[in-house]
């Protein structure tokens, strides 16, 4: 991308309105109030959506560059650990499951349950307009209860793993695994 041409997310924000920099944002002296509040809406929900959007577009990449795309995941500046979570949210919540006054963050606390106690979850987000952390207070609650099962889409809880990788997997796809075992509390062992 050469200097002064918006890239994709650009256009997508602002209709070349304004250009977001890394540093802030610069509005030209003659935007009037009305413009300055679109671009306000649509700012909110680009900051709303950059879960969804960095999600899809590390699978998108996955789906149809394979390792050409973990190549590029692997250098981009994101954190692995955070790319991994956008990534395996936007996976497991198509854009037909998301329910737009649903944050991405509430999804992330309801991957591991099934769709149909996703569906009530969100019922329950919905009407009792709960935040991220109310979600993560009441499903923990559940859960001491016994109410709802710690690995509720039938998986059974890891707690050991001494394994080797196929060659042929990339290095990306290990990361993520191993990142994601571990955090869910596994001693994860894996050689190549």
């Amino acid at each position: 991308m050469t200097a002064g041409t918006p890239n994709a997310l650009t256009k997508i924000i602002t209709n070349g309105e304004f250009l977001p920099e890394v540093l802030g944002l610069q509005l030209p002296d003659v935007t009037t109030i009305e413009d300055w509040a679109r671009i306000g809406d649509r700012v909110r929900l680009v900051g709303r959506s950059m879960g969804w959007i960095v999600g899809d577009w590390l699978n998108f990449g996955e789906d149809h560059f394979g390792e050409d795309y973990a190549q590029y995941a692997e250098n981009c500046g994101y954190d692995p650990g955070v790319l991994s979570t956008y990534q395996t949210v936007a996976k497991r919540f198509a854009p037909e499951q998301r329910h737009p006054d649903v944050s991405f963050s509430h999804y992330r606390l309801l991957v591991r349950f099934t769709d149909a106690k996703v569906a009530k979850w969100i019922d329950k987000i919905l009407d009792g307009k709960l935040s991220v952390s109310q979600l993560r207070d009441l499903i923990a609650e559940k859960e001491a209860a016994g109410e709802e099962e710690e690995a509720e889409r039938g998986r059974p809880r890891v707690t050991k793993i001494t394994a080797k990788w196929d060659k042929r997997i990339p290095k990306t796809d290990r990361e993520r695994i191993e990142t994601y075992l571990t955090r869910e509390g596994a001693e994860v062992k894996i050689s190549v």
